[in-house]
């Protein structure tokens, strides 16, 4: 009798296993999701910086973001911040992401990383994204030795350099609409403006929340209808990046003379007249 009951735990415990792994979700949800991170930050160049993102989880991961941020070590404040694309990673792989930060230095400052930054990859963890490296103070190269030949004469001063202009705000516009042969239609958003669209939520005073919307006007003869297609939310938009939104295209009216489809962003920009973009499909009848 023991040996029976003995038998039938450890047939049990192996079915338990058995279901932990091949079940696609609920009991192992854990197993099918990936878990993206910072591995490793380091200064590659007087003003680059590579980042090491790593897939820790046991699934493969979407695309997503990376972004960077170069910081005062006592104060946190910001003084630089650049955002590169991550490509989708396989399960325990790495990619080098590398970026390039103008006149900025890293030396003596805090570097500061976030994997999926816009949150869209779904995460076995979803608080550990973050990465920082304390980059130590730069070192001045030691003085060449003086020259024996006479000093040439001073070069002229140079021309004093135009005051940048500050950055205002940013300003989305509405820019395209196109279709794919898969059914879907895409419509495209850019940030015109001078500075970075941060979504609310993303830690700034002035972040707030945009959505884009796309709509259809349906003639048939002298009448017109609305449909909504579809409304999303905005992520991050940097300086000049353009956005691609996707949704389902609806089923055509079978009566319908012209398609006039509508792309809107709401909230207020600088410029108040890129928020819309109007395509006109006319329908030609075939006798």
């Amino acid at each position: 009798m023991k040996s029976k009951m003995k038998h039938l735990l450890i047939s049990a415990a192996v079915a338990a296993v058995l279901l932990c792994v091949e079940s696609p979700s609920g009991l192992c949800r854990a197993q099918s999701l990936p878990d993206l991170r910072i591995r490793t930050i380091k200064v590659t160049g007087q003003h680059e910086v590579t980042v090491i993102v790593a897939n820790y989880g046991h699934a493969d991961s979407f695309g997503c973001y990376v972004t960077l941020f170069l910081l005062n070590p006592s104060d946190k404040k910001e003084f630089w911040r650049g955002r590169e694309s991550v490509k989708p990673l396989t399960a325990m792989s790495t990619v080098d992401v590398v970026f390039n930060m103008g006149r900025a230095r890293p030396g003596g400052m805090l570097l500061r990383a976030m994997a999926d930054s816009t949150q869209r990859v779904n995460e076995e963890n979803e608080d550990n994204n973050w990465g920082e490296l304390l980059v130590p103070a730069d070192t001045k190269p030691a003085p060449p030795p003086p020259d024996p030949s006479p000093a040439p004469a001073p070069a002229p001063a140079p021309a004093p350099a135009p005051d940048k202009k500050p950055r205002l705000s940013p300003d989305l516009a509405a820019v395209d609409i196109y279709f794919l042969e898969n059914g879907e239609v895409v419509a495209v958003i850019q940030n015109v403006g001078d500075r970075m669209y941060a979504p609310d939520g993303a830690g700034y005073e002035d972040s707030f929340t945009r959505n884009v919307k796309l709509t259809r006007v349906v003639r048939v003869g002298t009448k017109t209808s609305t449909e909504e297609i579809g409304v999303s939310d905005v992520p991050w938009v940097d300086v000049g990046e353009k956005i691609q939104f996707g949704f389902k295209h609806p089923k055509n009216v079978a009566a319908a003379t012209q398609y006039t489809w509508i792309l809107t962003i709401d909230g207020d920009d600088p410029d108040m007249t890129n928020n819309t973009f109007k395509k006109v499909q006319k329908v030609t009848k075939i006798d």
